[in-house]
Parts: C-alpha cells; sequence; structure tokens
C-alpha cells in the first residue's frame, strides 16, 4: 500500500512539473510579443516569411519603430528586415546590424 501510494505521488509531482514547465515555455512564444501593424500583410505559409508593407509599425518588448515602407519576418530564421523605419528604438536586443556601405535605409534585427 505504501509502495503504490508513493508511486502515485511520484507520478502525479512528475505530471505536475511537465505540465508547470510547458506553460512556462509556452508563455515566452516570441510571435506573441510582436504586434505588427501593417496596412498590406502577406504570408508564405511553406518558407515561414511574412511581408508588411505600407506604414508598418512594430511594437514589442525589444525594439519598436513606425512608419516603415517594408517589413520582412521570417519566422524560420528568426530574422526581421526593416526597410526605411521611423522612430526605431531599441529597447533590449541580442543582435541589430546595419550596413553603412548600403544606400538602402535597412535594418536587421535577429531575434
Amino acid at each position: 500500500m505504501k509502495k503504490l501510494f508513493k508511486l502515485t505521488a511520484v507520478l502525479g509531482f512528475t505530471l505536475f512539473s511537465y505540465v508547470l514547465l510547458a506553460q512556462t515555455s509556452s508563455d515566452e512564444k516570441t510571435d506573441d510579443l510582436l504586434k505588427f501593424k501593417s496596412e498590406n500583410i502577406v504570408t508564405n505559409k511553406v518558407s515561414q516569411i511574412t511581408t508588411f508593407t505600407k506604414d508598418v509599425s512594430l511594437d514589442s518588448p525589444f525594439i519598436s519603430f513606425n512608419g516603415a515602407d517594408q517589413v520582412v519576418y521570417d519566422l524560420k530564421n528568426h530574422k526581421i528586415e526593416i526597410l526605411n523605419s521611423k522612430n526605431f528604438k531599441v529597447k533590449k536586443v541580442s543582435s541589430v546590424s546595419k550596413s553603412m556601405n548600403s544606400k538602402k535605409n535597412i535594418i536587421i534585427y535577429y531575434i
């Protein structure tokens, strides 16, 4: 009887820990944190790339901007390419790059 109780308690604790860990992981999804606004949105589900055009804005805990001409969000490669944005603000990032040699005003942000 004690063995059955111990086994049930261990299995219950393990299941509870797994459920708690799964909920914590799902709360940290990047997609839920990125809030895009745009006049035109085109999504390619195969390549997992979403292209936003015409007055694009983004608000997230990491970066924010508005008035961009075009934004390409590559979910597979965890990359956002921003073309001609206004009011670009860095809040918290791991990597942002901007080429000074290019004539285009493009910013690449890695999630």
